[in-house]
């Protein structure tokens, strides 16, 4: 339990200290609109980590079915924001024509399964948490083939993307095998 929290820690601090420096590097270009949705990934990030790590509990002495719901509440909004987020970094990064238009269905979805969340019990926005999942799939699929068309045209940025963007897709796909049990 003290190693699986250690290593918590040490994953929330380097999201935070990435998500800072490229704050940084927004600050000092203003135009740099992808440093500043990878530094939001960042952080949404650390924070999902904090709530699905069980760090916010630690100052709840006394667990109550509210407590947990704000949690399950959190836990999933920042998966929703992750995705919307991160896709969002990738078309800036390497615009494209196409790709646009998977991300506007991506910020609908987003926003659909955020109020589903807000508005409803846990029961129900659990149920719908496997739809998202599959959704999370399409829209990295999108990412890859997007990226690969670009690197295809030549484009140095997509292939370093691609690079970086597959272990990342990797351990995605393999949390939510693991999740649903597969």
């Amino acid at each position: 339990l003290l190693f699986s929290r250690l290593q918590d820690a040490c994953l929330i601090g380097l999201l935070l200290i990435m998500g800072f420096y490229h704050i940084g590097l927004f600050i000092q270009r203003n135009e740099d609109t992808p440093s500043l949705l990878f530094a939001s990934v960042c952080f949404v990030i650390a924070f999902r980590q904090i709530v699905s790590g069980k760090f916010l509990q630690i100052f709840f002495y006394e667990p109550s079915y509210s407590s947990w719901i704000l949690f399950k509440r959190l836990e999933y909004i920042t998966m929703f924001l992750t995705t919307s987020l991160f896709h969002g970094f990738i078309v800036v990064l390497i615009p494209g024509g196409w790709i646009m238009k998977v991300l506007k269905v991506n910020i609908w979805a987003t926003l659909i399964f955020f109020l589903a969340t807000v508005l409803t019990e846990p029961e129900t926005f659990g149920k719908l948490l496997t739809y998202y999942q599959l959704l999370i799939v399409v829209f990295i699929g999108s990412c890859v083939a997007h990226l690969v068309q670009k690197a295809a045209e030549g484009s140095q940025a997509a292939n370093y993307s691609l690079l970086g963007f597959i272990p990342f897709v990797a351990s995605i796909i393999n949390d939510i095998l693991a999740k649903l049990e597969l």
